[in-house]
């Protein structure tokens, strides 16, 4: 049996999962459902779209966007073409596209807010939008992607299974651009997928929530790739953010820091609204809630303690996790949180997981989502850790089948040095340093 790649882990979600709702997105004050069928075609057909603007495999394709559906189809329509996928930050669309010399860009996904600021060298841009196509000879709209690849299909469809069954697993799947461009295999990729999905399993139809930029190889790899691997129901939030989480009711929730930063104001400023017994009640039951989180790391609170937090959790904290939406959520975040948003969330009874991950060597340790704070973890599947001093505190050194080859401070026997100390504790858990 050959190693999977990207377009085995989909095509495998397609068949088992067809009938089932794949993705929603909010258009016309409602939300939109694809199903996996449905999301199998337009990436079937943005695919052959691509191979008619002249994309052959292994060519660099950009993706410049912002966390949205469009994106997904996007990404998973440049891997099944063979291409080569380069994260483009929309947040700093210049500095990337400069940033960017080799490898060159053939042709990019761009999203229209951020087309005009975009510094991307390609010839081609392809505009994240079902709008009509521009008058512009380069940019060409999405729908107009879809049409092609729909026109090429009614004659022959066999060229979208020729591409991507052609794909090898040792082929290069993404080029992160940093300063010195890293290339990910399929199998560096799909590996952290698995490792994702075996940490944080969800069942089919099972609600998430993707709130992490698809810019970085966490919010790819751990967001949308692996959840639509495990067949979930993956929800795209918009600028709506404290409202489309109510609505959504995730049972897990990928993101960075600045989306919880968000919710948590979004109850601050209810709160300030509210009746002074209400503010007062809410911040004696999450205070207690924070005591008993941080005893909880420390060995576990006490009688008084557990008491007091029962109460707490019956009178206050359970009713204000269902009103935000999170009363069955696990949140996952690619890096640790600043401890006041951390330590807010666990108090109010939300667990989080921070896992550590690295940009070329991606999930390093695998901690379950834990209602007290937890720096680190084991490791990851099919990853070993290690320090480089096992006496005291030290850079972390990793290696495994999501590890690059190429990958910088990588030594000869396939470890990679990474920037953060830690110590391994209890036999093979890692603990984090500073």
């Amino acid at each position: 049996m050959r190693a999977q790649t990207i377009a085995d882990l989909f095509q495998a979600a397609v068949d088992d999962h067809g009938p089932r709702t794949a993705m929603r997105y909010p258009r016309e004050g409602d939300w939109h459902p694809v199903t996996y069928a449905q999301l199998g075609r337009l990436v079937e057909e943005a695919t052959v779209g691509l191979a008619q603007l002249g994309v052959d495999p292994g060519d660099p394709v950009g993706l410049l966007t912002g966390n949205r559906p469009l994106a997904t189809i996007a990404d998973l329509a440049i891997t099944h073409a063979g291409a080569t996928l380069v994260p483009l930050d929309p947040d700093d669309a210049s500095a990337e596209g400069k940033r960017l010399a080799q490898p060159d860009v053939d042709v990019a996904f761009v999203d229209p807010a951020a087309a005009a600021e975009a510094a991307v060298p390609t010839d081609t841009i392809v505009l994240l939008t079902d709008e009509e196509t521009p008058d512009d000879d380069d940019p060409i709209a999405m729908s107009e992607l879809y049409r092609r690849g729909q026109q090429v299909l009614g004659q022959q469809p066999a060229p979208f299974a020729e591409r991507w069954r052609a794909i090898e697993a040792d082929d290069p799947a993404a080029v992160l651009p940093q300063d010195e461009p890293l290339t990910l295999t399929h199998a560096n990729v799909a590996a952290n997928v698995a490792a994702a999905a075996a940490t944080w399993p969800i069942d089919p139809g099972d609600r998430a929530a993707s709130l992490a930029a698809p810019t970085t190889r966490f919010g790819r790899e751990v967001g949308p790739l692996a959840l639509l691997a495990q067949g979930a129901e993956v929800w795209y939030p918009s600028s709506a953010l404290p409202e489309h989480v109510r609505t959504c009711q995730p049972d897990l929730l990928v993101t960075s820091q600045a989306p919880l930063a968000r919710l948590r104001a979004d109850v601050e400023e209810r709160l300030a609204a509210s009746e002074p017994m209400q503010r007062q009640l809410f911040t004696w039951a999450h205070d207690i809630g924070h005591r008993a989180s941080r005893a909880r790391a420390d060995g576990g609170p006490g009688l008084g303690l557990r008491a007091k937090r029962w109460l707490a959790e019956g009178l206050v904290l359970a009713q204000m996790r269902a009103e935000m939406g999170l009363g069955k959520t696990r949140i996952v975040t690619p890096a640790p949180l600043a401890d006041e948003h951390a330590e807010w969330f666990r108090a109010l009874g939300v667990p989080v997981a921070e896992p550590y991950a690295h940009p070329a060597a991606g999930l390093v340790t695998v901690p379950e989502a834990s209602p007290a704070p937890d720096q680190g973890g084991p490791p990851a599947p099919r990853t070993d850790v290690r320090s480089r001093d096992e006496a005291a505190p030290s850079r972390i050194q990793v290696r495994g089948a999501s590890v690059p080859e190429d990958a910088p401070d990588t030594d000869e026997d396939g470890w990679l040095t990474t920037d953060r100390a830690g110590r391994i504790t209890d036999g093979r858990v890692l603990r984090l340093e500073g």
